[in-house]
């Protein structure tokens, strides 16, 4: 058992790195910086466990390599997507201080970050129960009274402060003079999404270092957030029976033309782009919830519980393959887009997961090698979006068109990681202008450029911050910032436009 004086500075530890992790990392982008947080957090553990680090260096490589696409990427979603990875994978090697990952349910593993955060909150009440119990053991009963009073005499006074500063700043010019220069010294926090997501993170970072200093075993019932699921078997599989004749019926009315070609398309009088357009996100929703089903099926030994299992996964794999195709036919008619393409590593994903989930019910492996399996298929997918690089396959290699030419608003609108696709619209619009055509796109597509390199300019300017894109996309943009006046000026010959740029 921990000294009650060891717990306490252990937490006092944690708390301390949590708040210079938030003050360093909330107001500022992460490029390298975070690269640089991620390892250090490795090297912590590998200081503190040894053989845990060399037992797991497949997990902490993997971490150390998610997040050096933090300087590599600038595509939010992409970022947003490596970042869960990343918090997972360092959350399940806290773990293996007190469990083995590899004897990890499928629940435990979703809600293992939800258990740090919780513990978190936890711990921090603890902490003050604790503070006040080992005064109270070193000074009696007095001291903790003490304690108490001056901590409550801190929290009144601290609310009296801030009422009379307010009060006081109305009563007088001349004082409210200094509280605003007072104010002014104070960094100005923009209360955002981002800085919310940064909070939590920063909960999660205390809970995650206060469990490498302590060897406190986790619960069954802290990971209980999905326990109740398996209870409900019985109810399930009457509605998986429902979905399944359902799937089997709309497998049925497009058999003729799941895989449909041209020709036949027309036949039915139904147009190539509608075939497209529709249907893709549907069908990986669909197959989404429907995993969810299969992963509760799968858990019973029952054997008409297993054929129900594996009639809705073959239905299942039939709509993934379908929605992979239409995928395919978009792209080859209309270029990539990012929802698209984010789209099809998902539906990869669940491909995986689909044929993890048929190898249970045929080889009946064990539970622990099927969260194994999917954890590993997880990160492979994260992996996958970072290295097709997302934004640079849509701006330079299949360009979205709108049916009659290049959606080059839509490029403009791309993260650094596209800039090597903006040449192409700045060539288009100056043959256009110097054809004699008069182009309102061309002050849009130029203005939505201006703004970027504004945005860019405004970013901190170091190499802890910035990513490599971010560079790479500002250097472009001021060598070509006198082609992108001239096209922005240009429709100013025309009698629809107008001067609008930002700079």
């Amino acid at each position: 058992m921990l000294k009650e004086s060891q717990g306490v500075n252990r937490v006092v530890f944690s708390l301390l790195v949590a708040l210079l992790f938030f003050f360093l990392m909330a107001v500022r982008p992460w490029g390298l910086s975070f690269v640089i947080v991620d390892a250090a957090f490795l090297v912590l553990f590998g200081f503190l466990y040894t053989k845990l680090w060399v037992k797991n260096w497949f997990l902490a490589l993997c971490s150390l390599g998610l997040s050096a696409f933090f300087y590599l990427r600038s595509f939010e979603a992409t970022r947003l997507i490596t970042l869960i990875t990343v918090i997972l994978v360092n959350s399940v090697l806290v773990l293996q201080t007190v469990a083995d990952h590899r004897g990890l349910t499928l629940k435990q593993l979703v809600t293992v970050p939800l258990v740090y955060i919780l513990r978190a909150f936890t711990s921090l009440f603890g902490f003050a129960v604790e503070t006040l119990e080992l005064a109270r053991s070193r000074s009696g009963r007095v001291g903790a009274v003490k304690i108490e009073r001056q901590l409550g005499g801190i929290i009144l006074g601290g609310f009296l402060v801030l009422v009379f500063g307010f009060l006081y700043r109305a009563a007088d010019p001349i004082f409210a003079r200094y509280i605003d220069d007072l104010l002014k010294l104070i960094p100005q926090i923009k209360i955002d999404q981002v800085l919310l997501v940064r909070i939590i993170q920063s909960v999660l970072v205390f809970g995650l270092i206060l469990g490498l200093y302590t060897n406190k075993k986790v619960k069954e019932e802290e990971f209980a957030f999905l326990e109740k699921a398996g209870r409900f078997v019985d109810t399930i599989r009457i509605a998986v029976i429902g979905v399944c004749a359902l799937t089997a019926v709309f497998l049925v009315v497009q058999a003729q033309y799941l895989f449909a070609g041209d020709a036949l398309l027309k036949s039915l009088n139904i147009m190539h782009s509608e075939y497209a357009r529709r249907g893709f996100f549907e069908l990986v929703v669909v197959s989404a919830i429907s995993l969810g089903l299969i992963w509760i099926m799968t858990k019973r030994e029952k054997k008409k519980d297993l054929w129900l299992g594996v009639i809705f996964m073959s239905e299942v794999a039939l709509l993934l393959a379908s929605a992979i195709w239409r995928d395919f036919l978009y792209q080859d008619n209309f270029g990539f887009t990012r929802a698209r393409l984010l789209g099809f590593v998902f539906a990869l994903w669940l491909l995986g997961v689909l044929l993890i989930f048929a190898v249970r019910m045929v080889d009946k492996i064990p539970e622990k090698m099927v969260v194994l399996a999917v954890f590993v298929n997880t990160i492979a997918a994260v992996f996958v979006m970072n290295f097709m690089n997302i934004d640079r396959l849509v701006s330079v290699v299949k360009q979205p068109t709108l049916g009659y030419g290049t959606d080059y608003s839509y490029i403009s609108h791309l993260s650094s990681d596209g800039w090597e696709g903006w040449e192409s619209g700045l060539n288009y619009f100056e043959k256009r202008y110097d054809a004699g055509n008069c182009d309102m796109d061309a002050g849009v597509y130029a203005w939505n450029l201006e703004n970027k390199l504004l945005a860019l300019r405004e970013k901190p300017k170091n190499m802890w911050t910035q990513t490599k894109a971010d560079v790479e996309a500002q250097n472009y943009l001021e060598k070509n910032y006198p082609r992108l006046e001239s096209v922005r000026n240009r429709p100013t010959q025309c009698n629809f436009s107008r001067d609008f740029s930002p700079l």
